[in-house]
């Protein structure tokens, strides 16, 4: 059976495999974002830059990953003029963008190596959180105090990234499923309590838990479907006890709209015209500028605002390049899934176009535009 084949030393260092050096850096990149604080975040750029600069001539040959890059930087550039003339400050975006790129095509060369430092990498925040939620305990939303100003939303909606992003490279290279740090992350949106999250990590299961009991060994088939009836009928004969649950422990009992940020949507839209619609509309007098300080609470208008329309086309249209490319429907098919699961949870958190966070959606799309994928015949469980 094909395996990927792990290369005995670093593309960048020459020294043994550089999964520890990949997962320190994605490690620190999450930590850097989620601070918030500016100059902490402009780290991981600096140590960006120079793996570049270390690794330079060792980028992959001409293929879909470095295509998709050119796509996505023309985009950008496209606008810049203008965007620049409007504010300034843009550059650092361009600069953060280019070098997340570059960044992605580079710790990709090596797939089962990415697919290593992820989970190292989800792993330990998961670690990181739980040990906190031992120490805090489980009631009134911990996760609000688990950063200093900032809420449960962006801890959970970051673990979503990265639990999505390692199943994503799990499926593409060894058709295996993630059920045991899916269900961790599952536990934590629970007890930070936000909807998106929850609905998101739900989701993330479902679609695991569907792909399993649609392909899974021969000799196991039998156990397969009793465990599927199991699951099936629990969900059914428990279905009240569990609505109960989520609408009392969870923030799942407010209302479902949330007028804050149909607000910031419906000012956002206010200001659009037809030069604006393409190269992007300001936040002037808007309740994100009054209100909000400048963040919209949605990644699609973030990236609107900052880069324009084909911009924000081209971050989109990675998922569906991904089908395109790849020749195993079932591949194609899981990734569509799963990337709508994370943008589904970009809507309500500005998480990705341009963050820091967008190495992981950048690598997770490359090395599944990229993989030369081999016909398997089963589906493993993984831890």
């Amino acid at each position: 059976m094909w395996r990927p084949a792990i290369p005995t030393t670093s593309p960048l260092t020459g020294r043994v495999s550089g999964v520890w050096e990949v997962s320190l850096y994605m490690v620190t990149l999450v930590i850097a974002f989620a601070s918030a604080v500016l100059w902490f975040q402009i780290f991981p750029l600096i140590l960006a830059s120079g793996r570049i600069v270390i690794g330079r001539g060792r980028f992959p040959n001409v293929g879909s990953a470095k295509m998709w890059s050119m796509v996505l930087l023309t985009s950008m550039l496209f606008a810049l003029p203008i965007v620049i003339w409007d504010n300034p400050s843009r550059l650092y975006y361009l600069a953060l963008e280019c070098l997340m790129l570059l960044s992605a095509l580079l710790i990709t060369r090596n797939s089962a190596a990415y697919l290593k430092a992820i989970k190292i990498t989800l792993l330990l925040m998961q670690s990181i959180i739980l040990i906190f939620l031992i120490r805090e305990g489980l009631d009134d939303f911990p996760l609000d105090r688990f950063i200093p100003n900032a809420s449960n939303n962006g801890v959970t909606s970051y673990l979503i990234l990265l639990q999505v992003s390692y199943c994503l490279v799990l499926y593409a290279i060894e058709q295996r499923i993630a059920f045991f740090t899916a269900g961790i992350t599952l536990g934590i949106t629970i007890v930070g309590g936000g909807r998106g999250s929850i609905s998101a990590a739900l989701a993330l299961l479902l679609v695991n838990f569907v792909f399993f009991s649609a392909n899974y060994r021969v000799k196991f088939r039998f156990l397969k479907w009793v465990l599927v009836v199991v699951v099936c009928s629990g969900v059914i004969v428990y279905m009240v006890p569990i609505l109960d649950f989520f609408t009392e422990n969870t923030k799942f009992g407010l209302a479902i709209d949330d007028a804050h940020r149909i607000a910031m949507i419906d000012d956002y839209l206010s200001k659009i015209d037809g030069f604006s619609l393409v190269f992007g509309a300001d936040y002037n007098w808007t309740v994100i500028e009054t209100d909000y300080n400048g963040n919209p609470h949605n990644s699609y208008i973030r990236a609107h605002h900052m880069f324009g329309l084909f911009y924000l086309l081209a971050v989109l249209a990675l998922p569906i390049a991904i089908g395109l490319k790849n020749s195993r429907p079932e591949i194609a098919l899981y990734a569509l899934l799963m990337n709508l699961i994370i943008l589904f949870r970009a809507f309500t958190e500005p998480i990705l176009f341009p963050t820091l966070l967008d190495l992981f959606y950048f690598s997770s799309s490359f090395i599944l535009m990229n993989l030369s994928a081999q016909p398997r015949d089963t589906i493993r469980v993984t831890k």
